[in-house]
C-alpha cells in the first residue's frame, strides 16, 4: 500500500504542469542575439517597409544594448517607424529621446530634422521653425541644416502678411 501511494503521488507530480519560477529568482531575460545581427535584421525589415517587425527589433535592441554605438541610431530608427505610420506624436518623443540620451550621436541632426518635419504634421509651424533653428544652430553645415534652412524659407513664405501701414 505504501508503494501504491508513492507511485501515484510520482505519476500526479509527473503529470502537474510545471510551476514558474518565483519572481525574485527569475534573472534578467537573455539577449536574443548578438547586437550588430539584431540591428541589422530590424534597420532590413524598416527598409523592406516591415514596419512592426522593425519597431520590435529597435526595441529589442535598445532593451539589451542600450549603450552602444548604434543605439541612437536604433533611437532614431524607432522615431523613423512612427513617422511613417503616421504617428508623428509618438515619432517626436522618440526624436527628442535621441537628443537627450545621445546628443552627440550621428543621427542627431537627423532628429531635430525629423521632428521639426512631424512637428509641421501636427500643424505646430512655430515649434518646427524652432527645431529648424536649433538645428542649424548646432550643426550649420550638415545636409540636415541646408533642409531646414529651406523649410525655413517656406515657412517665411507662407506666413500671414502682416499689414503694411499706409503713407499719411
Amino acid at each position: 500500500n505504501e508503494q501504491m501511494a508513492q507511485m501515484r503521488s510520482a505519476v500526479e507530480t509527473l503529470q502537474a504542469p510545471p510551476q514558474p519560477a518565483p519572481a525574485t529568482q527569475a534573472g534578467p531575460a537573455a539577449p536574443p542575439m548578438e547586437p550588430k545581427v539584431l540591428y541589422d535584421a530590424a534597420l532590413r525589415d524598416l527598409t523592406g517597409g516591415n514596419l512592426d517587425m522593425a519597431m520590435k527589433g529597435f526595441q529589442e535592441y535598445l532593451k539589451f544594448y542600450p549603450e552602444t554605438d548604434l543605439a541612437g541610431n536604433a533611437q532614431f530608427y524607432i522615431g523613423e517607424v512612427s513617422y511613417r505610420q503616421q504617428k508623428y506624436q509618438e515619432a517626436i518623443d522618440a526624436y527628442d529621446r535621441v537628443l537627450e540620451r545621445y546628443p552627440n550621436g550621428n543621427k542627431t541632426a537627423a532628429a531635430h530634422l525629423k521632428k521639426g518635419f512631424a512637428l509641421l504634421e501636427l500643424k505646430d509651424r512655430d515649434a518646427a521653425a524652432r527645431e529648424f533653428r536649433e538645428l542649424e544652430r548646432r550643426f550649420p553645415t550638415s545636409e540636415e541644416a541646408k533642409l531646414a534652412r529651406e523649410q525655413l524659407r517656406r515657412l517665411a513664405g507662407t506666413a500671414p502678411a502682416r499689414p503694411r501701414p499706409r503713407p499719411r
